[in-house]
């Protein structure tokens, strides 16, 4: 009995330093992700900006200073890409998806590449490219459909949804639109 408790607490202690590690880690991204706002707040100044000078100067600190930590660079990236996205850039929000989709391939962040494909896809569907954007979408389904979390699925449904509508095919818009919806309010997110 007296083994049996040992190796068990011994178990629980290694679960728990995994645990701890795993905070550390989440918090170090949180500060340097914090950090990265700050320093592109202190890009601004006082001169009148743009919200493309400030995403372009953000986008040269993420290669400078970042570099350091790749898993982070790629969350930053796809952070970026969006903000771009918001303002209608999608030469530069393609171009960051890419640089985050080599770091997902060369193994920073592997469970992003499908998001990033879905992402892709969108980018292609906003510029009108739809036979690449469908291409991109079924591609990314095939090889990262039953692995992506469950945010992730809901926003490639969303890609889904807006690119079938886009293109005349309302069934699948509507099929796609309420199984995303479905993920969101299982996670509680409605």
């Amino acid at each position: 009995a007296l083994i049996a408790a040992t190796v068990f607490s011994f178990r629980q202690m290694r679960e728990a330093q995994s645990q701890r590690d795993l905070a550390v880690q989440e918090r170090r991204r949180s500060d340097a992700e914090a950090e990265f706002h700050n320093l592109l707040l202190s890009e601004v100044g006082d001169q009148p900006i743009t919200i493309r000078q400030v995403l372009d100067s953000g986008r040269v600190m993420l290669e400078r200073d970042f570099t350091a930590d790749p898993d982070l660079q790629a969350r930053l990236l796809l952070k970026l890409a969006d903000s771009y996205a918001g303002i209608g850039e999608t030469g530069a929000r393609e171009a960051l998806l890419v640089r985050a989709e080599s770091l997902g391939l060369a193994g920073h962040e592997p469970a992003q590449l499908g998001l990033i494909g879905c992402l892709r896809a969108d980018n292609f569907r906003m510029e009108g490219r739809y036979e690449e954007a469908w291409s991109t979408l079924e591609r990314t389904d095939s090889v990262y459909g039953a692995g992506r979390k469950p945010e992730d699925r809901a926003n490639c449904l969303s890609v889904r949804s807006s690119l079938a509508s886009e293109t005349g095919r309302h069934p699948a818009d509507i099929a796609a639109a309420r199984a995303g919806l479905a993920i969101m309010d299982s996670l509680g997110d409605s």
